[in-house]
């Protein structure tokens, strides 16, 4: 019963995707419901080319994170989901922990069999449950999916508490606190094998965070000196001088002030999974807008306009708020 509602949810996915099959994917689906059907759809026949292969193409392919590929496998055999890695005895939903394939182990929960799978896994010859396979570090190229070594530690920390979230939805909460054959929790192994990471995440925070404390001194430093010549020499000075000249300075003392609060934090795993990112993104959005409207400061002293009074000052609020979507669509916050 479990098994055929699985079929019906993936054949749903796969069929409701409005995108076209892709020939290759196409072939796949076709030699796989022939071989199928040459073994009458018996489940030690199958299981038994899967899991005993030289080359066990499920749980490479969730290896890989080939997400399509699964989908289009499971959508006509989904006791497939049991098949195993010979030498690991990992699952497919195993592999997407450890790799960190966020779409694969949401198909498997999604499907309604996670809580069998789950509990079917036996802790390997270290005593390591599922959540000490998410605490484990994954490999270089996993990591660098994201810049920067303060955002891939942030990034581990979410996979880490969506994954022990999940898990304790799932099945017995005891789970959190059980602990290995060399006495550890899953928190403990994350702290453990991610030490080196949370080192290089403070250290790329914190010359970054000098780096931009510095420029956000100078910009200061300028648009004050430029405040006082404006101010100095002129009776009646333009509304947009005015307002250009407060924004850059505002947001200029406002990175200033996110930047001084990263250099004196402790670098936490608590801290360095939002107040220090928030924090950062917030110092170099600030940043990008102080140096907009000290250009724009500069423009207006020298009376050079690309246009219009009107046209520009729309123009000033849409590069604001360009700079700060395109700075965030690219970190994906």
């Amino acid at each position: 019963m479990i098994l055929s509602s699985a079929k019906n949810f993936i054949s749903s996915r796969l069929l409701g995707r409005p995108s076209k099959e892709i020939p290759a994917l196409k072939l796949v689906k076709t030699l796989w419901k022939r071989f199928l059907i040459h073994h009458n759809y018996d489940y030690d026949r199958v299981s038994g080319f899967i899991n005993y292969s030289v080359f066990n193409f499920l749980t490479e392919a969730a290896y890989q994170g080939n997400f399509e590929f699964l989908v289009g496998i499971l959508s006509l055999y989904p006791e497939a989901i049991w098949a195993k890695d010979y030498e690991t005895k990992y699952t497919i939903i195993h592999h997407a922990i450890v790799e960190r394939h966020v779409r694969i182990f949401k198909l498997i929960h999604e499907i309604g069999i996670a809580r069998s799978v789950i509990n079917s896994f036996e802790d390997d010859e270290d005593g390591n449950n599922l959540l000490h396979l998410a605490a484990k570090l994954p490999s270089q190229s996993r990591l660098n999916a994201v810049s920067g070594a303060a955002l891939q530690m942030r990034q581990e920390i979410l996979w880490f508490k969506y994954v022990a979230y999940e898990v304790e939805n799932i099945v017995q909460p005891w789970l959190k606190s059980k602990r290995n054959k060399e006495k550890q929790t899953p928190k403990d192994l994350f702290t453990k094998s991610h030490t080196n990471l949370a080192k290089e995440a403070e250290k790329w925070m914190k010359e970054n965070a000098e780096i931009s404390l510095i420029v956000a001194t100078i910009i200061v430093t300028v648009i004050a000196q430029e405040a006082f010549n404006i101010y100095g020499n002129n009776n009646q000075v333009p509304l947009i001088l005015l307002l250009s000249n407060s924004i850059a300075m505002s947001s200029s003392i406002t990175s200033i002030i996110l930047f001084l609060t990263i250099l004196i934090s402790r670098f936490t795993e608590t801290e360095l999974f939002k107040p220090l990112p928030c924090s950062f993104i917030g110092g170099i959005i600030s940043l990008f807008i102080s140096v907009t409207f000290m250009m724009i400061t500069t423009l207006g002293k020298f009376e050079i306009w690309p246009c219009g009074i009107k046209e520009f000052e729309q123009l000033l609020m849409r590069i604001s708020f360009e700079d700060e979507h395109q700075f965030l669509s690219i970190h994906k916050l």
